[in-house]
């Protein structure tokens, strides 16, 4: 056999080993990722989390949208992350999967962070994919920019948009014979207690008091045993809002030590600000989440 004939047939056989191989699994060609499937009504649990404060709560000025898709099954209301209307108003139709989306000057919230990170530790730590995990999580991000943490407790019209949003989210896991409960709260506020002058000692206890208001009116609305928890980070903005003494930040860590159900989840010295230092880029935004998540 010539030497051309015999480098005609190892090809040959070359292609048939791997083309044959593809075709019995012996070789796989790369796979590419596919869509994850959201279905609502599988889990037996829905666990509310809320982003809840002032402008960082609600993704001011962090205008670029990261997070578009949701890649496990966490839930919010059909109307968006950011939900408007008043207590009274406000009756959504359904869940959708949470997304962030830009509106105006507002965009990415920590919400969809926190929430995905939530979960993706759950699968790292318990090796169960999300749709075998019990619990499905909704969130949402009833916040507004510029508030106070009296003109957002108790009594306050965002207070009210809060419980609201509990009402009308046990409403649609009731339709679908699901239980709910609230989870937790995280909370990203306190630049305008700076501007107002509070008093560490004052917030404190005003933060404590909240806290105590919360549990109470979660518990009577859900019916829930357990106490939700409240995780808050430590804010580090005394600086640019030209305070020597970070009161406010030392205020949250007083209320952490002090209650069992409250937690500090991280600093936010070492995050990206927009302009004007009080607000976070998109990228922060998301890493804040993360944070909380965890």
């Amino acid at each position: 056999m010539s030497d051309n004939k015999q480098a005609l047939i190892a090809v040959a056989l070359a292609i048939v080993y791997v083309f044959g191989g593809i075709a019995t699994g012996v070789l796989r060609p790369k796979e590419e990722p596919r869509e994850v499937a959201v279905t609502v009504d599988s889990p037996p649990v829905y666990a509310h989390i809320f982003s809840y404060g002032q402008s960082i709560s609600v993704g001011m000025m962090s205008i670029r949208v990261l997070s578009g898709e949701q890649p496990f099954g966490n839930l919010m209301f059909s109307e968006g992350v950011r939900v408007p209307g008043t207590g009274e108003g406000f009756l959504p139709t359904s869940f959708s999967p949470l997304v962030e989306s830009r509106r105006a000057f507002r965009g990415e919230t920590p919400t969809s962070g926190a929430l995905n990170y939530l979960v993706e530790l759950i699968q790292r730590e318990t090796r169960l994919p999300w749709r075998k995990q019990r619990t499905r999580y909704i969130g949402s991000a009833p916040g507004q920019s510029d508030q106070t943490i009296a003109r957002l407790g108790k009594g306050s019209e965002r207070w009210s948009v809060v419980m609201a949003q509990i009402r009308a989210a046990k409403a649609l896991a009731d339709r679908v014979g699901r239980e709910y409960k609230v989870a937790a709260m995280m909370w990203s506020q306190g630049e305008s207690d700076y501007e107002e002058q509070t008093s560490r000692e004052e917030y404190r206890e005003q933060f404590l008091q909240m806290y105590e208001d919360f549990a109470d009116e979660v518990m009577a609305i859900t019916g829930q045993v357990e106490k939700p928890v409240i995780v808050s980070y430590q804010l580090a903005s005394h600086r640019v809002l030209e305070r020597a003494n970070p009161g406010i930040a030392l205020a949250l860590k007083d209320a952490a030590d002090a209650h069992p159900n409250i937690y500090l989840s991280h600093p936010m010295y070492h995050l990206n600000y927009a302009r004007g230092g009080a607000n976070l880029m998109s990228d922060s935004t998301l890493l804040m989440g993360k944070y909380y998540g965890k």
